[in-house]
Parts: C-alpha cells; sequence; structure tokens
C-alpha cells in the first residue's frame, strides 16, 4: 500500500495504491479522495489506519495557479 498526500493536486488530494502489477508498471487498485476525508487503509499491517484531517488538514478552497 502506498499513500500519497498531494497538496498541489487541485484542492489536495489523499491517494491511496494498492495491489502492484509490476509486469504492468502500475497498481491494480486505486483510490483518490479529496482532503478533509478519511482515507482508511483496506489491509495489510497498516490496515484500519486512517488518513484524516489531523494528517492532511481541512479540505482547501481553490487556490491559484
Amino acid at each position: 500500500m502506498h499513500l500519497i498526500i498531494d497538496d498541489r493536486d487541485g484542492r489536495g488530494s489523499v491517494r491511496g495504491l494498492a495491489d502492484p502489477a509490476p509486469d504492468h508498471a502500475r497498481h491494480e487498485s486505486e483510490v483518490r479522495l479529496p482532503d478533509g476525508s478519511g482515507a482508511t487503509v483496506p489491509d495489510g499491517p497498516a490496515k484500519g489506519f486512517t488518513i484524516g484531517t489531523g494528517i492532511t488538514g481541512a479540505g482547501r478552497e481553490g487556490r491559484a495557479g
């Protein structure tokens, strides 16, 4: 499971990438949620861990540039 917290993606986002497919250079499973939403790790050693506003901050209003 890879987590990406991207503050430059529009209003901010949290992405979860799982099930790597190295032969295809991608992940089979991807979840993308806006900042301010709770993203919970679905499996693996960190199962149940939530990436919430304590980590990402509140959802962002639109930003320039």
